[in-house]
């Protein structure tokens, strides 16, 4: 994917609205650098990704309660983000969105730009 090749090989990420981890499993295949941080509301799919294969062999974590503290590189928002996203966004360098396109003017009063669009997917940068 387009998005996919434009966030870095390395660094810490969240994602929130992450479901089972797919896209979370896809990132850490592509490097194992990058330390993902998966999110979700339903307990379910949480337990789900928590008990794979990939999840105890490579660095990423599903937990089912929002993190409350850390400094994330890249935010990743599936669906209807959590009203706590305001809190990723300082550190963040990059943010993409998917199918939550309601939060891009958050990013681009926090001076981000937009750099991709795919369907519904859009990738943000701080300039």
């Amino acid at each position: 994917h387009r998005v996919m090749r434009l966030l870095p090989q390395k660094g810490r990420f969240i994602h929130l609205g992450c479901g089972y981890g797919v896209l979370g499993f896809l990132l850490v295949y592509d490097s194992a650098e990058r330390q993902l941080t998966g999110w979700d509301i339903d307990y379910d799919k949480i337990r789900v990704a928590q008990h794979t294969f990939t999840a105890n062999r490579y660095p990423i974590r599903f937990h089912a309660d929002l993190p409350t503290t850390g400094a994330f590189d890249v935010v990743i928002v599936s669906g209807q983000a959590p009203p706590a996203l305001q809190r990723f966004i300082p550190n963040a360098q990059w943010v993409v969105l998917e199918n939550a396109e309601d939060q891009a003017h958050l990013l681009q009063s926090s001076g981000f730009r937009e750099v991709e669009a795919t369907g519904p997917i859009k990738a943000f940068h701080k300039a």
